[in-house]
């Protein structure tokens, strides 16, 4: 199975106030946090993080990794932000992103052709969100125009 997250943010105090997340503390956060992606992402699943996992130091960061299920992937020189164009935006290519931190995490269409997913934990339960999820909301979606 294939999976998506972004924006988990470990050990940022602040994006609970910033985001209004349910936490009391970041030790509390980071414990929910893992626990939801071990309880949902099997060994040997594939995540493929999309952004802003953590802003602690790259052991602190590696300690983390380590206690996650799956295998983790990083896209390396794209950003996460929403964009409202894309390769494939017309040929049926879903767009996923990250960084808005907004619980909106339904599929939308974009200016009448493609479709937009927001992987952030913020929107998606605290945890990543499977391919096929997103694309059981596509051919929903697609099934209705």
């Amino acid at each position: 199975m294939i999976y998506f997250t972004a924006d988990l943010h470990f050990g940022h105090e602040n994006i609970i106030r910033y985001c209004n997340r349910p936490f009391t503390s970041a030790y509390e956060m980071d414990a929910v946090l893992m626990s939801n992606w071990n309880a949902a992402i099997n060994p040997g699943n594939e995540v493929y993080i999309l952004g802003d996992l953590t802003m602690k130091s790259p052991a602190q960061a590696h300690e983390i990794l380590s206690s996650l299920n799956g295998r983790k992937y990083f896209i390396r020189g794209l950003f996460h932000y929403p964009i409202t164009e894309w390769d494939g935006f017309f040929r049926d290519a879903i767009h996923l992103y990250g960084h808005i931190h907004n619980s909106f995490a339904s599929l939308a269409r974009v200016d009448g052709a493609g479709f937009a997913f927001n992987v952030g934990v913020d929107c998606n339960d605290f945890q990543p969100v499977s391919i096929e999820k997103i694309l059981k909301m596509f051919h929903a979606k697609k099934a209705l125009l």
